[in-house]
C-alpha cells in the first residue's frame, strides 16, 4: 500500500505506462502476442485505471488470432466496467473501443465475439 497522498501521482504514472505499452503493441503482432501472454496479470488494473483499456484495445486491434482467443469472462468484465461508469454518470469510450477491436478485424466480423 502507498500513502493516500501518492495515489494521484501513482495513477498518472500508471496511465503513462499504459499509454507507452499501447504504443509498443499497436499494429505489431509480435508485441501483441508478447503482452497478450501476460494479460491476466494486468486485469486488476482495469478497475481503477481506464487507460488500461487502451492497452487491451491495442493488443486485439487488427489481430484476428488474438481476437479469437477472447473469453466470455473478458467480455463480461468490460461490460461490468461500462455498467459501473454509467451508474456513476460517467463515460469512458475506451471500454467501448474494446468491443470494436474484438468484433471486426480488417473488415471481417469475428462472429464468436459478436454473439457473446
Amino acid at each position: 500500500d502507498y500513502p493516500a497522498a501518492s495515489h494521484p501521482i501513482l495513477a498518472k504514472v500508471t496511465g503513462l505506462v499504459c499509454s507507452c505499452a499501447s504504443r509498443f503493441v499497436a499494429a505489431n503482432k509480435k508485441n501483441q502476442d508478447l503482452i497478450f501472454s501476460v494479460l491476466d496479470n494486468a486485469l486488476w488494473l482495469l478497475d481503477d485505471q481506464p487507460d488500461m483499456a487502451l492497452l487491451f484495445v491495442s493488443i486485439f486491434e487488427h489481430n484476428k488470432e488474438l481476437c479469437e482467443q477472447v473469453t466470455p469472462e473478458l467480455v463480461d468484465r468490460f461490460g461490468g466496467l461500462i455498467e459501473r461508469e454509467r451508474q456513476a454518470d460517467k463515460f469512458s469510450p475506451w471500454y467501448l473501443q474494446f468491443y470494436i477491436a474484438i468484433t471486426v478485424v480488417d473488415g471481417k466480423g469475428i462472429v464468436q465475439n459478436q454473439v457473446m
